[in-house]
C-alpha cells in the first residue's frame, strides 16, 4: 500500500516522543521534590547541621544521592519523592494508590549503605535511610529499615533523635563526604577516592608501551625482511629445480625402464 512505511514510522517516531515527553513530566516532577525538600533543610541550624545535595551514588555510575544532611543526631541519607495519588505506610508496607513500592524501600536501604561506605568516621548504624514525600499528608513512620516522612515533617524527624556524634565526628564526616563529592575518579566498587598515580606508576606504564612497541616493530620488520627476500628465495628454486633437471638418472632407474612387459615381448616373438 502506497505510504504505509513511512505511516508507520511515523507512528514509532509519535509513540517515542510519548515515552520521551512522559520521562521528562517525571523528571520535572523529581526536580521539585528535590527543590522542595532542599527548602526545608536549609531550616537547620547551620552550626550544626551540614547538607549536601545531588551527590553521585556510592559504586554506581548513573544514579544520584538526592540529600545527605550531617548533624548531631546522625548521618540522614534522604531520598526524595514527588508521588501522585495517595500514599498510605500501614504495618511497615509503603503503598502509592494501594500499589507497593517495596522497590522503592529497597533502594533508600541500599543507598544509606553505599553513603556509609564512604562516611567511615562513624558507625553504619548512625547512617539512616529516609524517604521524604512532598506533601506526603503527613505520612510518618517506617517502612522496614527505612525512615519515611513528608516535607512537613522532616525537620521534627532529623532533630528529635538522641546526639550520637560529636561535633568533631561530624565535622570529619563532612570532610570525607566533601573529599568524594569533589573527587573526579572514583573507585566504584569500594566508593572511595582513586589512588594518585606515583611516578614508579608512570614510568611502568611507558615500560610497558615501549616494550609492546618493540614486539611490534621487530613483527613488522620480520615480514618486511621475508617479502623482500621471497622473489630471490623464489628464483633459486626454480633455478635448483632446472639444474636437477638436467641431472641423468639412475642407470638402474633407466635400465628398468628399457626392460619390456612379459606381454609385449611374446607379441614381438610371433
Amino acid at each position: 500500500m502506497a505510504g504505509e512505511s513511512a505511516g508507520a514510522a511515523a507512528r514509532r517516531m509519535r509513540e517515542k516522543a510519548a515515552r520521551i515527553s512522559r520521562a521528562a513530566v517525571m523528571y520535572e516532577r523529581g526536580a521539585v521534590g528535590e527543590r522542595a525538600t532542599a527548602a526545608m533543610l536549609r531550616r537547620l541550624p547551620p552550626g550544626e547541621w551540614t547538607v549536601f545535595h545531588d551527590l553521585r551514588w556510592p559504586g554506581r555510575q548513573r544514579a544520584n544521592v538526592d540529600h545527605v544532611a550531617v548533624g548531631p543526631t546522625g548521618v540522614f541519607v534522604i531520598d526524595s519523592k514527588n508521588w501522585t495519588g495517595s500514599i498510605t505506610l500501614k504495618g511497615g508496607v509503603l503503598r502509592q494508590n494501594g500499589r507497593l513500592r517495596q522497590a522503592t524501600v529497597r533502594g533508600a536501604a541500599d543507598c544509606a549503605r553505599a553513603v556509609a561506605r564512604v562516611t567511615t568516621a562513624t558507625s553504619p548504624r548512625h547512617v539512616l535511610p529516609v524517604l521524604c514525600f512532598v506533601g506526603g499528608n503527613g505520612v510518618s513512620g517506617r517502612a522496614d529499615s527505612v525512615m519515611v516522612c513528608s516535607t512537613s515533617n522532616l525537620l521534627t524527624l532529623l532533630q528529635a533523635r538522641p546526639p550520637v556524634l560529636t561535633e568533631a565526628t561530624r565535622v570529619q564526616i563532612c570532610r570525607d563526604i566533601d573529599a568524594y563529592r569533589r573527587s573526579a575518579v572514583h573507585t566504584w566498587e569500594g566508593a572511595t577516592p582513586s589512588r594518585a598515580i606515583s611516578s614508579s606508576d608512570v614510568w611502568g606504564m611507558v615500560g610497558r608501551a615501549v616494550a609492546a612497541f618493540a614486539c611490534f616493530a621487530l613483527g613488522i620488520g620480520g615480514i618486511a625482511v621475508a617479502v623482500h627476500e621471497l622473489p630471490d628465495r623464489l628464483g633459486s628454486l626454480v633455478v635448483d629445480n632446472g639444474e636437477r633437471s638436467d641431472v641423468p638418472r639412475h642407470p638402474d632407474s633407466q635400465k628398468s625402464r628399457k626392460q619390456k612387459h612379459p606381454k609385449h615381448a611374446k607379441r614381438e616373438a610371433r
